[in-house]
């Protein structure tokens, strides 16, 4: 079904099967530059492995909350960075993107390879812009205020500043 809406939206983009799962999206561009995008919780999945293996995947949202973004194997993506460079190169990988729990998956992603990304309702723990590995990369985040993980970030983030690298948006200021 999503090949179908692909197509039928963006003529000559192309799914990359290998490297795409249940969690995320690759899909490659007419010019060759890819796409990586990661969906938000889904209660009814569970936890692949690590701490918290067989648990639904909501109970992910109180360690984050409380700053332990790196808890969760899903939000290690060693593997998949080092997929990425082998097949596109760093410098085809065009954009990450990724919603609510996602977004923290997409941030993550991001950052290790330097890449500016868009955040639609990141899941946000206390300590999720503390030390970037690449302070220079762009984040932009963009909020409504019916997610529950923007109503989480309000007290998680409740009198921090943002670092410069990070831009925050409401959906009606993007519209």
């Amino acid at each position: 079904e999503a090949k179908k809406r692909l197509n039928a939206q963006h003529p000559g983009y192309i799914i990359d099967e290998e490297l795409s799962d249940e969690d995320k999206i690759i899909v490659k561009k007419p010019n060759g530059k890819v796409i990586v995008a990661f969906r938000g919780t889904d209660p009814g999945n569970k936890i692949k492995s690590g701490i918290g293996k067989g648990m639904n995947e909501p109970i992910m949202w109180i360690p984050i909350g409380l700053g332990k973004e790196d808890v969760f194997d899903q939000h290690k993506h060693d593997d998949l960075k080092d997929d990425l460079i082998k097949k596109y190169g760093i410098q085809n990988i065009d954009k990450i993107t990724g919603y609510s729990m996602g977004g923290t998956k997409a941030h993550k992603l991001a950052d290790n390879l330097g890449i500016d990304s868009t955040l639609f309702n990141p899941l946000l723990g206390s300590k999720f812009f503390m030390t970037p590995l690449s302070p220079n990369t762009k984040h932009h985040i963009i909020r409504t205020t019916e997610d529950v993980a923007t109503l989480q970030a309000i007290y998680t983030q409740k009198g921090k500043k943002m670092p410069k690298n990070v831009k925050v948006d409401s959906i009606d200021e993007v519209i």
